[in-house]
Formats: structure tokens, C-alpha cells, sequence
């Protein structure tokens, strides 16, 4: 059965971003332009041989359709540039194509058509015809019977490109934001969201641009997946693309749509050496024209999630004395710091001492004005005990460490159910980037930002920003696998 969604395809990382908590696919865009390329049938075989479940076409070439007949793996057809004004000027055309391009392979699994390829930018003169050609091949499919899994306008299709960004000023993007790798990040002083990849930056930019465009907020989806760091060096291009397949199959979202379930194509199956442009249009495949692999990608399983950077802290230095700490201390609580729980009779009033009130202000300020809040999860004793022990067996069973809190560990004690679930859903939580989603378990955790027990900060590996924010010399920042306890030594 035949199952299209119109497509415009308007730029190379071919990304779906959909509303859920499922984690998305990945598939590869299917280019045909090398010699000695491997024909349709080995090629569907080494799709199968590498857990390849989409595929999208540039055309839609009768060979490649007719060789993923009864295969279950999804294809996207596009109609080709050169098409779009015969698409758009006649409808009998547009019904034409539509019968010999997707009706006709009714037992290829056809979920997707592209109505043209980054029009924009390729042929800007075909730009007027762009959408009529669209309506036409719609209304063609609807014609054909396809009404009813036609869904136009439930997707806007689009690719983008972090190699070029990062191509146009490597001098000023850190190849460690672009490759996943750890790094400070960059703070979005609009949203005051922190990001520690370029992927997440520019996805995230597609997000606010369409809802500027647009009240709805409906799905999204584009193609063909981006380009990455060219030919000139495979491992660095390895790099991207195994952390890029992890992030999508891990299902973790973006920092601005969390839940978002983005899906992608990688650009592209094979290093195509007769297309036209640079070197680097010619060598993204994942594989060699002869099927052997470029490098290795696991499409099926995502590998551990990145580690976010050491945790910092910010105390205050006594020796610069109790006058500089007062007025520190007044500067930090004015500007940001919530200083509430050190006023007498709150949780951290005691040690009612200057230095450890200091240092409350001064690390409050500075995780804050990092735009990159310390934050942990724990438990809620409201869940009840049955719901906190199905969630804490969750946790230690897919990847929390929670060795601590076996009965003779430095964390048993408390030995209760809600500080042994909190401690494994802080595990849990720290594990997964600090993702909303991974602190959910159900309703039986919460995210904070105010420190809880020292056994639950043992698994923080949290990143704090730059150490400006703590400053005039009072600074005493500190990266350990343990929290420390303010204004203590």
C-alpha cells in the first residue's frame, strides 16, 4: 500500500520532527550519481544488512522502486527540478507522473513525495511555480485514490546544514560544539536556553522560525539529513554522524521542543565521485560505490549519551574578609540569586556564618547568570512506595549505576524508599544529559535546582558556565565527582 506525504523540500539534513516521547528514525538519501555503483537489488540488500528502514530517492527511479517492492522499508520519490513547470502548468502531467512515479508500485512502500529540491537555492526562477506544482501533484494523488493518506501541509520538509555553517567561520564555531564533543556551550539570550551542539542550535532555529511563520505547531518534517564535516577527514566525519544517529535514536529531543521526535536521513548513502561542485559534495557517503563501508554507523542501537561537562561550583574565598564577602554577597542576591532558603530558619541558615552564606549567594549567582542551572532529579514521596520501586527498578536496570545504594554502600543510609529512588533517578537522569524526559518516571520524579543530599550529587556531572560570574576575588571554582558543601573547605 502506498502511503504518501507531500513534501517541499527547500534545503541536506533531512530531519522529521514530530510531538512524543518515541525516539525517531534515521534513514539515507539514496543518490545515484558514481560510477560503478552497485545496482538496485545489492543495494536493498545492504540496506537490510544494516538495519536501513528509510530511504529517500532523488527521482524516482523505476529500478530502486521496483527493488524495494516488499521490503518494509519506507521510500520517500521526489519529482526532480526539471519537472516542476510541466507539473505546475498541466494537470494531466502532474496525474501522469503521479500514476507512473507512485501508483504504479503498489507493493513499494512509498510514505513520502518531494515536490522539488532546495528550489530556492538551485533554480530561484522556478520559485513561482513551486506551489502550484505542489497543489497539482496533490490533487493528482487524491485523484488516484490516495486522498485519505495524503496529508498536505502536516509536513514542512527542509535540510540543513551544519558543515556549512561551521565551513563559513571555523575560527569562530568550536569544532567540539559541532561534533557532540563536550564543551561550555552557547546561551541563547532569548530563550536562556543553553546549547552543547550545533545540531540542536539550528534545528531549534527551524522550530522558532516556523511558529513565527505560523500559529500552528503541528508536525514537521524534513528529508534529507544534513551535511557534515566533508572528505577531507573521515574520522572527524565519523564522529558527527555516530553521535548525530545516537542523539536521534535515543529519542532526546532539542532544548527548546524536548519531547520533539526528530527523524532523519543522513546525506548520503554513497560517495557519488560524477556529481558536479566540490570535493565535498562528492565524498558524504557513508559508503564506497562497491558497498564497502566509508566508515562503520549503527543505525539500530544509539550508543551512550555524551557526557556533559565537569560540575563546577562557586564558593567564597575568606580571605579576602567580611566586608568584601557583605557586599558580595548583597551584590548577588540583588541580582538573581535566590537567597531565600539562608534566611534564618530556612534549610541552609545554618552555618550562620558569613563565608557559608557567602558561598550559597555566589554559587546561586553563578550557576544562574550561566544560563545553565545546576539541576538534579529526585523522588516524590507522594508516588507512593509501589510506584517508586517499579521506577527505581527502572532506572537500575537501563544504565543508572546504583551500586551506592546496595545494603553495605556509602549511600544506603538513609535507608528509605524516596532517598534510594532519588538516588537512582538522579543516576538515571544525569546519565541522559539532564534530558526533561528522563525525570519523569511516571510522575514519581521531579526536576530541582536547589542541592539535595550529598548521595544524590555524587552522580551531578552537570556543566556550570564560564567563571566570570564568580569573580573580584572570590573566586573558587571546583570540578569533582562529589558535590561540595558551601562554605566548607
Amino acid at each position: 500500500m502506498v502511503l504518501t506525504h507531500l513534501l517541499l523540500v527547500g534545503a541536506a539534513l533531512a530531519l522529521s520532527f514530530l510531538s512524543g516521547s518515541e525516539a525517531g528514525e534515521v534513514g539515507v538519501c539514496y543518490g545515484m550519481m558514481a560510477r560503478n555503483l552497485i545496482k538496485p537489488p545489492a543495494v536493498v540488500e545492504l540496506l537490510k544488512r544494516n538495519g536501513i528502514k528509510v530511504v529517500t530517492l532523488y527521482d524516482a527511479d523505476p529500478g530502486a522502486l521496483s527493488a524495494l517492492a516488499n521490503t518494509g522499508i519506507k521510500v520517500g520519490v521526489s519529482l526532480p527540478n526539471q519537472y516542476l513547470a510541466d507539473a505546475a502548468g498541466d494537470m494531466s502531467y502532474a496525474r501522469q507522473w503521479v500514476q507512473s512515479n507512485v501508483k504504479a508500485y503498489s507493493k513499494t512502500l512509498i510514505d513520502s513525495v518531494a515536490v522539488g529540491n532546495e528550489v530556492f537555492h538551485q533554480v530561484p526562477g522556478l520559485t513561482p511555480q513551486l506551489l502550484p506544482a505542489m497543489k497539482n501533484i496533490q490533487a493528482a494523488l487524491a485523484s488516484t485514490g490516495l486522498a485519505d493518506a495524503v496529508k498536505t501541509g502536516s509536513y514542512l520538509s527542509f535540510n540543513i546544514y551544519p558543515y556549512f555553517a561551521y565551513k563559513a567561520k571555523p575560527h569562530e564555531i568550536d569544532l567540539n560544539f559541532v561534533l557532540f564533543r563536550t564543551n561550555n556551550g552557547h546561551l541563547d539570550p532569548q530563550t536562556g536556553l543553553t546549547y552543547y551542539n550545533l545540531f540542536d542550535a539550528m534545528v531549534d532555529a527551524v522550530f522558532h522560525a516556523v511558529e513565527k511563520l505560523s500559529k500552528s505547531r503541528q508536525r514537521t518534517r524534513s528529508p534529507g539529513t544534513g551535511r557534515m564535516l566533508g572528505s577531507s577527514d573521515d574520522l572527524i566525519l565519523e564522529s558527527f554522524r555516530v553521535k548525530e544517529l545516537g542523539k536521534i535514536l535515543r529519542g532526546t529531543g532539542t532544548p527548546y521542543k524536548p519531547n520533539a521526535v526528530i527523524s532523519a536521513n543522513i546525506f548520503s548513502l554513497f560517495n557519488e565521485d560524477l556529481k558536479p561542485g566540490n570535493d565535498d559534495e562528492r565524498n558524504f557517503g557513508l559508503f564506497n560505490p562497491d558497498g564497502t563501508p566509508v566508515y562503520e554507523v549503527d543505525f539500530v542501537r544509539p550508543g551512550p549519551a555524551p557526557a556533559p561537562a565537569a560540575p563546577s561550583w562557586c564558593t567564597a574565598n575568606v580571605a579576602v574578609g567580611n566586608k568584601r564577602l557583605q557586599n558580595a554577597l548583597d551584590y548577588a542576591c540583588g541580582h538573581g540569586a535566590d537567597c531565600s532558603a539562608i534566611q534564618p530558619g530556612k534549610p541552609c541558615y545554618q552555618p550562620n556564618t558569613l563565608v557559608a552564606h557567602a558561598s550559597y549567594a555566589f554559587d546561586a549567582y553563578y550557576q544562574t547568570c550561566n544560563g545553565n542551572a545546576a539541576s538534579w532529579c529526585v523522588a516524590n514521596a507522594a508516588a507512593g512506595d509501589t510506584r517508586l520501586q517499579a521506577a527505581l527498578d527502572y532506572a537500575c536496570g537501563h544504565g543508572a549505576d546504583c551500586r551506592a545504594i546496595q545494603r553495605g554502600g556509602r549511600c544506603f543510609d538513609p535507608n528509605t524508599k524516596v532517598a534510594h529512588a532519588s538516588y537512582a533517578f538522579n543516576a538515571y537522569y544525569q546519565h541522559n544529559g539532564r534530558s526533561d524526559q528522563s525525570c519523569d518516571f511516571g510522575g514519581c520524579g521531579s526536576v530541582v535546582h536547589q542541592q539535595p543530599s550529598e548521595c544524590t550529587l555524587r552522580n551531578a556531572t552537570y556543566s556550570s558556565g564560564s567563571a566570570t560570574a564568580c569573580s573580584d576575588g572570590l573566586k573558587h571554582v571546583r570540578a569533582r565527582s562529589a558535590a561540595v558543601q558551601l562554605g566548607q573547605e
